[in-house]
């Protein structure tokens, strides 16, 4: 009697910054798997400077015919090297996807000089790391993306930009306006020039240091601010807002 054993392969897919990763595993038999899966990773913006920048990391989840995948738990990990580490910060590690397959999260670079032995060993990258839980397959299977980081000595005259700002109220509400307002971005020894926003549902930007917008659908987006002096230099902050 010729008995065989068909073993599934999952696929796991991470897109950043126009790179394509691909990682096949093969699934246990015994319980449920994740067997064509892609789980997408990224991570805006994928460049970061050693003095608490912060880059939202989104997660996309979708079956082998491409419909989002509801209810995935996935998580995420921060590796130096291929040690699994708390240099920075990353903030949920365990997401689950909502109803478009989606779920966010966000990684703050840490701070010059860099805290010890969290980061030892740190060089140009940091690497997140994703895999799907609950299931027999996720210890053969995960994702990694780069996310690269500069020391402050040596970025560009950019680098002196200060960008921040504030939402209010957040959590927000359907069709409730939110007030998002520049909270003291600076280009030292010249004036900005521009405030544009951005606010991650597809619609137009806006213009100014203060401006009014809703959503009107529920979920979490990245809001992003970028300003741009008198002389050109221009640089942007990324936060999460949550409209319930």
């Amino acid at each position: 009697m010729d008995r065989r054993l068909t073993f599934g392969v999952v696929a796991v897919t991470v897109a950043l910054s126009g790179c394509t990763v691909k990682q096949s595993g093969v699934a246990d038999v015994a319980g449920p798997s994740v067997l064509a899966t892609s789980v997408d990773l990224t991570a805006v913006p994928d460049t970061l400077v050693l003095n608490g920048q912060q880059s939202v990391i989104v997660i996309a989840a979708h079956d082998s015919a491409g419909s989002p995948l509801v209810g995935l738990h996935v998580h995420l990990d921060v590796l130096v090297g291929s040690i699994a580490s708390f240099c920075g910060g990353l903030t949920p590690t365990d997401v689950v996807t909502n109803s478009d397959g989606h779920a966010t999260a966000v990684f703050t670079a840490p701070t010059t000089p860099l805290p010890k032995p969290e980061c030892s060993g740190l060089g140009s990258t940091v690497t997140i790391r994703a895999f799907p839980v609950g299931t027999n397959a996720q210890t053969t299977n995960s994702s990694t993306a780069s996310i690269n980081v500069l020391t402050p000595s040596t970025t560009t005259p950019s680098k002196t930009f200060a960008v921040n700002f504030s939402m209010s109220p957040n959590p927000g509400i359907v069709n409730f306006p939110i007030t998002f307002s520049d909270a003291g971005s600076v280009s030292p020894g010249h004036t900005i020039a521009t405030y544009e926003w951005s606010f991650g549902d597809g619609t137009p930007n806006k213009s100014g240091s203060n401006v009014v917008h809703d959503y009107g659908s529920r979920g979490t987006y990245i809001v992003s601010l970028t300003i741009t002096d008198d002389i050109g230099q221009s640089g942007s902050k990324n936060a999460l807002l949550t409209i319930n």
